[in-house]
């Protein structure tokens, strides 16, 4: 019996050895066509769907099998695929791959860069690492063509405005979809987010690329992919940065103490037989006017002028300082056949170049994918960030605004004097002091995935993940902001006019934005007679958004519990100090099902038709459903045979062309509903008004594109690589505000009545200019021009926004204002232009004209690299031409008439004074008003990066216990060039005025990896 059972075990044993014996370790190196070592390279078995990664000297371990297929990977090179035959080591090299990019990221899967018909532009996590800015859609201007950024402000930890291929709607949203790991994600909270995290950004801009997202994809979408693991040995990465920031210089000029009194003897010389009101409440013109009378002696004029000559305040040296930048990122990657992860964790802290402005942030990010089997497949992407913003009170033209008050302030009071300097407000130290405005974010972003293979071609995927945001924000006002000379009253409190009095306020708001989205895909890739490339797949989706907010400010605080709500005083009928209290509910909801079908022929031709069809809640019943399409077509020209013969100049080469139909909901939820808010009240009770109108016929705008490109690459080597496109944007059943009747309550209703159009053209050229030995000089061109057209208002053929006019015929974001003419030499009346032509002292806003417009039709970069050895430097130039911006800043700082107590601008010295006198300045006392001489060229030329980095070589760092070391210095916003007189030509505001500076940044980092 035991001679039995050893027999059966022994042949059993025997059975099972051959199974074990297949699979064995195999081992080997992979180097470039120089011989050079090729770390990080993806050695994948077919078969098995399990592989490894190439350490720092390009050595491998996987497991295979006699008759096995390795396949071995590396972006910018050919794939290479080996069979396993009874060797245990298999050596190989990469050639440079022909294709101009190797894989493109859309958000649903990943595809092959020789099959995709449409418009991608990517940014590398070259261009994103160690920045030294908090906010990556900041990073992303410049970086790829039809990308167009506003900085906004310089605050820390600040969002960009970002247009993909100009305006494409006029009362809807504009920003593009952004998607990180498969998550939509909230535009305004990416200071909880470190960009250090992302493997690549891709910006998807034609209707092939964008109507996979529908209703959603009118506006271009920005995919974020995370790194992911790396099969290996586990690395560990260790960032270091820390710079200084300051500010950038402004060609505005204030009158310093000096000069200030030179133009106050000149409104007294000029007034000296007038003696008006006006004129006396400045405050020495008095003085210099009985001095210029003879009514007091040089003695005495000399004297009374002492107190303010004394002092001479630079309110920029008060109020600027040196911020200080510092970060710490570090990262783990690794795993096996079997499962990998990236960990990676940030700190950073950014002072602003204003006190009150800082950001401390801390981020988490967690990737790990896990092979189950060789069928099924699942992973985690879990992004963890906080940030905490120090915010100055308000920006723009807000009397509580430090920087719009320290250039309005006079330069002979002292940053300790707490007299009003101007109408309703004050000294901009005392603004900046009394107000402590904070906000705090918890975001999370987060998503899981399940892979299975029911067979070799057919793969169902699925996706769940979400989007969580938490907002804190917290205002307290001290008791010694003077704003207000006493107390709010209980009236003002009602109407909100009213944020303090001498005992100042705490305001608190808080809001919770969470969206979910599930996606499940059924996935069929075949390849049929080594000819028919097909790929098919069924999509269902389903997308949920929430959001609530509460907020309250109280009242009466007492001084010994400044900063916390114990200090409110409770509101009574005996009391002034009533709370203010508010909130809202809202969401919306999209549930799609889409598909989608490529096939390529013999690898030459390729032909993509995609369809989506999305239900959404923020439409009516007959509203809700639309219907997006795209298809494209593509040419790998240096397939066909005929090609062979220009293969020495044409290395690579591809003809593009797509059509589609995108959508934008883009509106506010439940927009065709009439909706109520809280306001007013009736005996004492909370009452409720009108809010919106409702109109059951709206529904999304929709956008169809065309799209045509050639990708090109020239000459040995790619010398010479290169994308030009051509792009016909066009915009229908625009949002309008139709004019209705008033005695609906109302004055206009958001219609689908209005159609625009935006053409134009890209450019994104790369070249090695020169290589001798070991030195390249490399040049990369990135130009982008964009026409805007508005095609129709519906029965309207324009209206009026402001300083701006929307017209029929004329771009999107046109100036509307009177034509300036100039002087008169014999009066010094201001002079302007009538709609004929004719020169006229009379100001008529019936005289409006439109005047360029203030988004850039052409913009785009131009980045010189040089590389030598180890050493590289970059420098980076990012333009925009032909835009025009409203200088609302020399409005105020020109304009006597506005208040006795601001400074004004030194070129007042200007002003006209006698009969004859040739200037651009009108008489002093002349009214001032808005016109094409506050219109200015916002066109604008930035340094926006320069970098000095030294690659240590490897063996040097291996030497040191390291993997690689990296050093460099890095300088941010640098230089720039411009005609534009106001803060900052890059600023996203049409008008121009006061905004927070963005800062010229220096920092030093270092990179580590074990």
């Amino acid at each position: 019996m035991k001679q039995r059972i050893l027999a059966m075990l022994l042949f059993g044993l025997l059975g099972v050895m051959p199974a074990f014996a297949q699979e064995r370790e195999i081992t080997g190196r992979v180097v470039d066509s120089k011989g050079e070592a090729m770390p990080g390279v993806i050695v994948l078995v077919v078969e098995t769907k399990t592989g490894n990664a190439t350490d720092i000297d390009g050595r491998f371990t996987v497991k295979a099998s006699t008759g096995n297929t390795l396949k071995f990977t590396f972006i910018g090179y050919k794939e290479q695929e080996v069979k396993v035959g009874a060797e245990n080591s298999i050596n190989a090299t990469l050639e440079e791959n022909n294709q101009l990019a190797v894989v493109v990221v859309t958000g649903y899967r990943d595809e092959d860069a020789s099959k995709f018909s449409g418009s991608a532009g990517v940014v590398s996590s070259k261009s994103l690492d160690q920045v030294p800015i908090a906010s990556f859609d900041q990073i992303l201007q410049g970086r790829t063509p039809g990308i167009q950024g506003g900085t906004g402000s310089g605050q820390p930890g600040s969002s960009a405005s970002i247009l993909i291929r100009g305006q494409g709607s006029l009362n809807s949203g504009t920003d593009p979809l952004y998607i990180i790991d498969g998550v939509p994600v909230a535009s305004d909270d990416f200071a909880s987010i470190n960009a250090n995290d992302f493997e690549s950004v891709t910006v998807l801009k034609d209707a092939s690329s964008t109507s996979k997202y529908g209703s959603r994809g009118a506006n271009g979408v920005i995919v974020a992919k995370s790194k992911k693991g790396k099969n290996g040995k586990t690395q560990l990465n260790y960032r270091f940065m820390q710079g200084i920031t300051t500010r950038t210089t402004s060609k505005f000029s204030n009158m310093d103490t000096p000069t200030r009194l030179k133009y106050e003897r000149m409104l007294a010389q000029h007034d000296v037989n007038n003696g008006s009101a006006l004129f006396n409440a400045w405050a020495t013109v008095p003085i210099h006017r009985q001095h210029i009378l003879g009514t007091i002696t040089d003695a005495q004029y000399e004297q009374q002028l002492q107190p303010f000559a004394s002092v001479d305040t630079d309110w920029k040296k008060e109020m600027f300082r040196t911020g200080h930048i510092q970060s710490h990122d570090f990262n783990a990657t690794g795993g096996n056949e079997k499962t990998n992860f990236y960990i990676g964790a940030q700190y950073r802290r950014e002072e602003g170049i204003i006190e009150k402005s800082n950001l401390d942030r801390y981020t988490l990010r967690i990737n790990v994918n896990h092979n189950a089997s060789d069928k099924f497949r699942f992973g985690i992407n879990t992004s963890i960030g906080y940030s905490n913003q120090s915010l100055i009170a308000s920006e723009l033209g807000s009397t509580r605004n430090p920087v719009w008050g320290m250039y309005l302030a006079l330069p002979y009071r002292t940053p300790q004097s707490t007299k009003a300097f101007f109408i309703n407000a004050q000294n901009p130290v005392v603004t900046l002091g009394a107000y402590t405005r904070k906000n705090d974010n918890y975001k999370m972003v987060g998503s899981v995935y399940a892979e299975y293979d029911f067979t070799k071609n057919l793969t169902l995927r699925t996706n769940w993940g979400g989007d969580f945001s938490m907002d804190i924000f917290k205002q307290s006002i001290s008791s010694k902001d003077i704003r207000f000379p006493s107390a709010p009253s209980i009236n003002q409190n009602q109407v909100g006019l009213s944020e303090t009095g001498l005992l100042g306020s705490i305001s608190r708001q808080q809001e919770l934005a969470n969206s979910f989205v599930g996606t499940t895909s059924l996935t069929y890739a075949k390849v049929f007679a080594d000819k028919h490339d097909v790929t098919a797949s069924a999509n269902f989706e389903i997308l949920a958004n929430n959001e609530n907010a509460f907020s309250y400010t109280g009242y009466g605080i007492n001084a010994k519990f400044i900063d916390t709500p114990f200090g409110i005083t409770q509101g009574s009928s005996s009391n002034p100090y009533l709370a203010l209290t508010g909130g809202r509910n809202t969401l919306n909801r999209l549930a799609s099902a889409f598909a989608d079908i490529a096939y390529t022929y013999d690898k030459k031709y390729n032909v993509a038709i995609g369809i989506r069809r999305d239900g959404s809640s923020r439409f009516g019943l007959d509203k809700r459903y639309g219907t997006f399409y795209s298809i494209g077509a593509s040419w790998n020209m240096m397939e066909e045979a005929f090609m062979a013969n220009l293969s020495n100049i044409v290395t690579d080469g591809k003809l593009r062309v797509t059509y589609g139909a995108q959508g934008n909901q883009d509106i506010a939820d439940f927009g065709y509903l009439a909706t109520y808010q809280a306001g007013g009240n009736y005996a004492g009770q909370q009452g409720f008004i009108p809010n919106v109108p409702g109109n059951s016929e709206v529904q999304w705008e929709s956008q169809t594109t065309f799209n045509v490109g050639l990708d090109f690459a020239l000459l040995k080597n790619k010398r010479i690589i290169g994308t030009i496109e051509y792009y016909n944007r066009a915009t229908k059943d625009l949002f309008v505000a139709a004019q209705v009747t008033r005695t609906t309550g109302f004055t206009s209703i958001n219609r689908n009545i209005g159609s625009m159009r935006n053409r134009g053209l890209e450019l994104n050229l790369s070249a090695d200019v020169l290589k001798v030995g070991d030195f390249t000089w490399s040049v990369n061109v990135i130009h982008t021009l964009n026409r805007n057209k508005i095609i129709s208002l519906g029965a309207e053929s324009e209206y009026v926004a402001g300083t701006s006019i929307v017209r029929v015929g004329l771009p999107y974001g046109s100036h509307y204002i009177v034509k300036w003419s100039g002087v008169n030499p014999a009066t010094g009346d201001p002079l302007y232009y009538d709609k004929e032509g004719n020169v006229t002292p009379t100001y008529n806003t019936a005289n409006n004209i439109p005047v360029g417009t203030f988004v850039a039709p052409k913009f785009g970069s131009f980045t010189n690299t040089f590389r030598y050895k180890g050493l590289e430097l970059s420098v980076f130039f990012v333009y925009e031409a032909g835009k025009a911006l409203f200088n609302n800043q020399n409005y105020f700082s020109e304009n006597v008439q506005i208040s006795p107590l601001v400074n004004s601008n030194a070129r007042l010295l200007n002003a006209w004074m006698t009969p004859g006198q040739i200037t651009d300045i009108p008489r002093l006392n002349a009214a001032r008003q808005f016109s094409t001489r506050d219109i200015e060229d916002g066109s604008f030329l930035r340094l926006r990066n320069v970098t000095l980095a030294y690659n240590v070589p490897a063996a040097w760092a291996k030497n040191l216990k390291m993997r690689s070391v990296r050093a460099y210095v890095m300088g941010q916003n640098v230089l720039t060039f411009t005609k534009f007189t106001g803060f900052d030509p890059e600023d996203n505001n049409n008008i121009q005025l006061a905004q927070f500076p963005v800062p010229r940044t220096f920092t030093f980092g270092v990179d580590l990896g074990f």
